[in-house]
């Protein structure tokens, strides 16, 4: 499974193809060319065969995901929101405080990209037994869904390189610096 990232603004469909071509190089024989993207009604990227793929941005911030099973990815930047009110509006319980909230937000948003359920079915639901929050950038929370249980890489789409799987990934990246 392999999670792409970039700091800076990017088109998504590029930012898509680069990541399935990356992936693949390393996990398949397929041609990435051979893979279309494709916009649902709704807007979200599919692919119609594996592997599967999901996208997320949040101010700058773009993540992609790409796995050979369902996969989801939300990233979100952590800013003031009345948590209280949007956890009664949305939620099947209240949640006060905000890293508390925003996990289960992105796990919500992840979950919901993985099994193409309607988000606020997913968030009354609260079953996130197959999300997984991962260490990322300071004031992000990032959140993948998924029942593929291979290891989980960075690449780093600003820098063309992958980040070390035995370090925590705040001290491998120059967003951090």
């Amino acid at each position: 499974m392999l999670i792409a990232y970039s700091i800076h603004k990017t088109d998504s469909d590029l930012f898509m193809h680069r990541t399935i071509k990356e992936y693949l190089e390393n996990n398949s024989d397929i041609d990435s060319k051979d893979i279309p993207i494709i916009r649902r009604v709704n807007g979200k990227p599919t692919i119609e065969s594996p592997p599967y793929i999901s996208l997320s941005h949040s101010r700058n911030i773009t993540v992609c995901i790409v796995a050979f099973r369902p996969v989801g990815i939300d990233v979100q930047f952590m800013k003031q929101l009345n948590y209280v009110q949007m956890s009664k509006r949305y939620f099947s319980n209240i949640i006060k405080d905000e890293i508390e909230f925003y996990k289960y937000w992105t796990a919500a948003e992840a979950k919901a990209k993985c099994t193409d359920e309607f988000l606020p079915k997913v968030l009354k639901n609260g079953n996130f037994d197959d999300c997984k929050r991962l260490d990322f950038i300071d004031n992000y929370v990032l959140t993948i869904c998924t029942k593929d249980d291979s290891s989980t890489i960075f690449f780093n789409m600003d820098e063309n390189k992958y980040l070390d799987p035995n370090m925590p990934f705040s001290s491998q990246s120059s967003l951090m610096r």
